[in-house]
């Protein structure tokens, strides 16, 4: 079982990296889209298999997660799970100014909204992979375990 699911809406893409990146780093397991989902598999399925394999589900709280389809099912099944949230199943995390459906006010969120944006992967194209430091210079891919990590 992994440590983290992290949902995201597209748009939001660099931010999902950079928080996958800091978990991992840090020790933790992640699953992300980006990186996890395998090309020509169903994206329901995958989604269910993440929320199914993982402890905990990181949300990225903009106005587009709010606002997409496919989200709502990767934190209802927290919800589901976890109706007090009293095991923290979920981990609201607000990346912008939004204003989280009503059932979530139990939630207290992590807010992240003031901090600079992640490099966005249009300027990671178009510069060389060394420039960036150790995440960038991965090209934002899971990094390597190493000795000592959780």
């Amino acid at each position: 079982m992994k440590d983290f699911f992290i949902s995201y809406t597209g748009a939001d893409l660099p931010w999902a990296r950079w928080i996958a990146w800091e978990l991992e780093a840090a020790g933790y397991t992640t699953i992300l889209q980006d990186w996890d989902f395998q090309p020509g598999a169903n994206f329901i399925l995958e989604m269910d298999r993440a929320t199914r394999e993982t402890e905990r589900t990181v949300a990225l709280l903009s106005p587009r997660y709010l606002e997409a389809l496919y989200t709502q099912p990767e934190w209802a099944a927290r919800l589901v799970g976890d109706p007090k949230g009293s095991e923290r199943r979920l981990v609201p995390v607000r990346i912008e100014e939004c204003k989280p459906p009503d059932c979530w006010r139990r939630w207290s969120t992590s807010t992240w909204s003031g901090w600079t944006r992640p490099t966005p992967v249009s300027d990671c194209a178009t510069r060389s992979p060394t420039s960036f430091g150790d995440g960038a210079s991965q090209g934002w891919r899971r990094p390597r375990r190493w000795a000592g990590a959780r």
